[in-house]
């Protein structure tokens, strides 16, 4: 097991990744509108943040639990809209 501090890190490297490859897609043929995605770096960027600092903390946990969630919907709902509107 991984514990709270290491999984903080790797947890925060998997969120970067996501988001590096988001770059990427264009050149794999996708349309340059799937980009749009990035609209959930702000909220990535939070929770990985909160988890770094005080992975321990319940209080600091809680709410990177829901800045996650939120930058989870917001990468399908950008990266799904950038693709009908190169559709249309």
């Amino acid at each position: 097991r991984l514990g709270r501090h290491q999984a903080s890190r790797v947890f925060a490297g998997l969120l970067a990744t996501a988001m590096c490859m988001l770059v990427l897609l264009p050149l794999f043929g996708l349309p340059r509108s799937v980009w749009l995605a990035a609209v959930a770096i702000p909220p990535s960027v939070f929770a990985a943040g909160r988890l770094w600092k005080q992975p321990d903390t319940t209080e600091f946990v809680v709410p990177a639990q829901a800045m996650t969630l939120l930058s989870f919907v917001l990468f399908s709902l950008g990266g799904g809209v950038g693709l009908l509107i190169a559709k249309y």
